[in-house]
């Protein structure tokens, strides 16, 4: 194992797993607006938290960054810029 995906393990399994959703979520939310980019560890520990399932695509998107409207929205202006070009 990767030693530090090893070390997240161990740390993640101190915490309640009906928890770990909000955990994330505060951690997400805490980077938002900061001019200080979020972590790709943090992006790590939850893609990988997602394979482990400890927890659900569906707890954790509410706390992600562009929203899922805004992504529609930048998918269907770039598909219109595709289309016009």
């Amino acid at each position: 194992a990767v030693p530090s995906r090893a070390s997240h393990r161990s740390l993640v399994e101190l915490f309640n797993p009906q928890y770990l959703p909000h955990v994330l979520g505060f951690k997400f939310q805490f980077y938002k607006g900061e001019a200080e980019a979020t972590p790709l560890s943090l992006y790590a520990l939850c893609g990988l938290l997602l394979k482990q399932g400890a927890v659900e695509l569906e707890q954790v998107l509410p706390h992600l960054e562009p929203s899922l409207p805004k992504l529609r929205e930048m998918h269907a202006a770039d598909v219109a810029r595709q289309v016009a070009a």
